[in-house]
């Protein structure tokens, strides 16, 4: 018995399996419903599966004439999709507890994956409906044409858009929070200065989730289609890097060099300009981003700023194609 349950706790159901299929699916809709560079899902028959709690907390966002999806209010978790007619259903990888034992089959919809990210496993992969599941070639979803400099966002159903530039960093983070909020592998996130972001539209659609623990673990989704959202952060500033010279004492000491002539040989000397001195509070260097418990990812080095800067994290799945 496997069991899945959203990053809130209000969803949960139990997969009685065996599973049939877990497939990364690389089409522009999953990665924009789940804010992510692809999702993993698992197949299962419907009659192993059963709510245990929530079921009238899922929503629905019919994303095509065929297709909907379905998502917690509270969360935004991506919830499992029961099709009767098939006899199957189907439910995140992310979300899952434990190991369900089965591994990833294949990529589908390779030929609309993300630009950036690279498959480096050596997986099959399907440009777009694998044979098994009848071939196709899927929607046709528009093309995002990249302006220079600038890349724009959007959730799945395309009414919460913005645009960023000069992102700081990127992470892919495999820590529970982050998998259950993304109901994927794991999440991709990119950092972005509030001065480099803008909503466009929709900024009133986009709810927030916190973690009721954590201390600043919070995740954003289009009430709409439950796509995922940048999160806006003020309240974490981030210092610019500062160079420091750190001795190996864990001391630090400002410094000025001289040149000493002794005879006809010439040295180079240290001198203290002031006495040894532990670092104040404050003044150490910048500690790793911590999203709280089981969710700590390293430290990067940031355009230097005058002031402490603010910014954006928001999920990295641009770009329609």
């Amino acid at each position: 018995m496997t069991r899945g349950v959203c990053l809130c706790g209000t969803v949960q159901y139990e997969i009685a399996g065996p599973f049939q299929m877990m497939m990364h699916c690389h089409c522009s809709m999953c990665r924009k419903h789940h804010g992510g560079s692809f999702a993993t899902f698992v197949s299962a028959p419907l009659a192993s599966f059963k709510w245990v709690a929530g079921e009238a907390a899922v929503a629905k966002y019919k994303s095509s004439e065929q297709g909907m999806r379905s998502y917690c209010r509270q969360c935004g978790s991506v919830a499992p999709l029961l099709i009767p007619e098939a006899g199957v259903a189907v439910a995140p990888a992310g979300n899952l507890e434990g190991d369900p034992g089965i591994r990833p089959q294949a990529h589908m919809f390779v030929g609309s994956k993300a630009p950036w990210y690279e498959i480096t496993d050596a997986l099959p992969q399907h440009a777009a409906t694998p044979p098994e599941f009848g071939g196709g070639a899927g929607l046709h979803r528009p093309h995002v044409e990249q302006r220079t400099g600038i890349a724009d966002g959007s959730c799945l159903c395309g009414e919460v858009a913005y645009e960023i530039a000069n992102p700081i960093r990127m992470y892919h983070c495999h820590c529970w929070r982050c998998r259950r909020a993304r109901s994927s592998a794991h999440a991709t996130n990119l950092f972005s200065s509030l001065d480099d972001f803008k909503f466009v539209r929709g900024q009133e659609l986009v709810a927030l989730y916190k973690v009721p623990e954590a201390k600043f673990f919070t995740v954003a989704f289009c009430t709409r289609c439950g796509g995922g959202a940048p999160r806006v952060s003020r309240e974490r500033g981030m210092a610019p890097a500062r160079s420091t010279r750190i001795p190996a004492s864990g001391r630090k000491r400002t410094s000025t060099w001289r040149r000493r002539r002794r005879g006809s040989r010439s040295r180079t000397r240290f001198r203290s300009t002031r006495r040894w001195r532990r670092p104040e509070a404050g003044r150490r260097p910048a500690p790793p981003v911590n999203h709280g418990p089981g969710c700590t990812t390293a430290p990067a080095t940031l355009p230097s700023a005058p002031t402490a800067m603010r910014h954006t994290v928001m999920p990295f799945s641009w770009w329609a194609a």
